[in-house]
């Protein structure tokens, strides 16, 4: 059994910085000053290449793209672009993506009606297009109401 250090011992401290790949380009004396002045001593740096318009939320091992777009057909290209560059990068480290459990859904105001929505396609499969989702265990709906989480928790 390990001795536990005396309050005059110092423990050493290991600091973990993030950062985003693609917020790197460019930016390079600013990451090595913040590095260096807050003593960082591990640095992840992500791969995660966005266009404008286009974001990720990622949690352990769930991840939400959004993109943003007035026109279904251009939100629909965005998602694919994206969706073609993510099946590169998961067959290149060999991870597995589950299109069976992925979802595609559309937030909109209501009265805004779509009345054919292009498929969404990911490893060749098509991603199912829905009315409500789960993300994290909440129920959201395209109108992001808190009705269907609601309903689910009853």
């Amino acid at each position: 059994m390990a001795a536990l250090p005396r309050r005059t011992e110092r423990c050493k401290v290991l600091r973990l910085a993030c950062w985003n790949a693609d917020a790197v380009r460019g930016r390079e004396l600013e990451l090595e000053h913040f590095l260096s002045n807050h003593g960082v001593d591990i640095c992840l740096v992500s791969e995660t290449f966005l266009n404008p318009g286009q974001a990720l939320a990622l949690y352990a091992d769930d991840t939400a793209i959004t993109a943003t777009s007035r026109k279904p057909t251009l939100l629909v290209s965005c998602l694919e672009l994206y969706l073609n560059d993510l099946q590169r990068w998961s067959s290149e480290w060999r991870i597995a993506i589950n299109v069976s459990k992925s979802t595609t859904i559309i937030f909109a105001r209501a009265g805004r009606r779509f009345i054919q929505t292009p498929p969404v396609t990911l490893s060749g499969k098509p991603i199912e297009w829905v009315e409500i989702t789960l993300y994290l265990g909440v129920a959201v709906d395209t109108r992001l109401t808190w009705s269907p989480h609601i309903d689910q928790v009853r």
